[in-house]
């Protein structure tokens, strides 16, 4: 942009000799001119300089925003691979679980089953327990019996003596459980 003020000046200045005399108003004004180009030149430099650092600064701004994007995409895929890692590790710790969980329902399945078994045993047992503690009750008052006529047929003469009773021949004969 300067080159061309200045080329115009030249011109103006080389069309001056070549006509000859301008007049002091033209030349002032060709001056006056110069002197606003030039400023105009300055101001515009000025500016071009501002912009060109301003971009330098944009563009090492942009080097850096993309090297800390890389970074961070680096870190990122090197997440997203220890999560899924995490996540195999995961799905297979839930495969043995529910493998072990199957294998417990069926032990414990099992188990319950035993459980009924022995309670049904321990049920019989108990009803034979008790028919039995019923027959020594039956089988203790009988002898209770016995040993009353017994005792009551000792104390009596030897020609008085009755019969024996329907529960003394009973107990002649062997008793079955």
């Amino acid at each position: 942009m300067t080159g061309l003020i200045r080329s115009m000046l030249l011109a103006s200045a080389c069309g001056a000799l070549v006509i000859g005399c301008v007049s002091q108003e033209s030349y002032d004004k060709l001056k006056k001119s110069n002197q606003q180009l030039s400023a105009q030149s300055k101001t515009l430099a000025m500016q071009r300089d501002e912009a060109m650092s301003s971009a330098d600064k944009a563009r090492a701004e942009a080097t850096a925003n993309h090297n800390r994007i890389k970074e961070i995409q680096g870190r990122l895929d090197e997440a997203n691979k220890k999560l899924e890692e995490a996540g195999k590790k995961l799905q297979m710790a839930q495969q043995a679980q529910a493998g072990e969980l199957e294998k417990s329902r069926g032990e414990t399945g099992k188990s319950r089953q035993s459980a009924e078994q022995s309670n049904r045993s321990a049920d019989e047992m108990q009803k034979a327990n008790e028919q039995l503690k019923s027959k020594v009750q039956s089988l203790e008052q009988e002898a209770a019996k016995l040993k009353a006529e017994l005792e009551a047929a000792q104390k009596q003469p030897a020609s008085a003596k009755p019969a024996p009773t329907t529960a003394a021949a009973q107990t002649s004969q062997p008793m079955m459980p």
